[in-house]
């Protein structure tokens, strides 16, 4: 996922960049994508075919222009060290190297994260179809105003007893009234 201003983008479970807030070329609609970062009103992706960079928004990459071909889309390291995947091709950015007993270096693929997306709700605050609220949030929130009320009414006799206990301490009518002594 990736944060702009105005901007959000995710890559969905295909690869494939998804945006809210700025406009995907068409070429790039149906292209999978290795990463994804934003910074402003602008987004830029790495492509999984060639690791290029791609930009998107701002007038300047407004069609998505290609900003990098072969980018380094992480580290490189050896197959063996990957938690997940590799990805396929990597290899060619890499290089071998003898210095690893001659294993073939590559750049691991992101661990894809299970996503329960019944469970996910995205909205950007501008939507016409937005839902008006029902009878029932204006229940909970009289409720919630009722509560509140009440706190603060509590609150406020609270502070009236404990104002007349320090006026009347003041003017010494209340004496020794919290302890009494028993015996001579």
């Amino acid at each position: 996922m990736a944060l702009g201003h105005n901007t959000t983008c995710i890559l969905d479970g295909n690869d494939m960049v998804r945006c809210w807030g700025v406009e995907v070329p068409e070429q790039y609609k149906s292209v999978s994508f290795v990463s994804i970062e934003a910074d402003g009103d602008t987004v830029c992706d790495v492509l999984t075919t060639n690791f290029s960079v791609v930009c998107l928004g701002n007038e300047r990459f407004h069609q998505g222009q290609l900003v990098y071909n072969d980018t380094m889309p992480s580290a490189c390291v050896t197959k063996g060290n990957c938690s997940c995947d590799f990805i396929v091709g990597s290899g060619t950015l890499c290089g071998n190297s003898d210095v690893n007993g001659g294993e073939e270096l590559i750049v691991c693929q992101p661990c894809k994260l299970a996503l329960n997306a019944s469970r996910l709700v995205v909205g950007n605050g501008i939507s016409n179809n937005a839902a008006a609220p029902s009878s029932g949030d204006a229940g909970k929130k009289r409720k919630l105003f009722e509560v509140a009320l009440g706190v603060a009414g509590v609150g406020v006799a609270v502070l009236a007893v404990a104002g007349l206990a320090f006026y009347l301490g003041a003017k010494g009518t209340i004496r020794n009234v919290c302890c009494l002594q028993v015996g001579p």
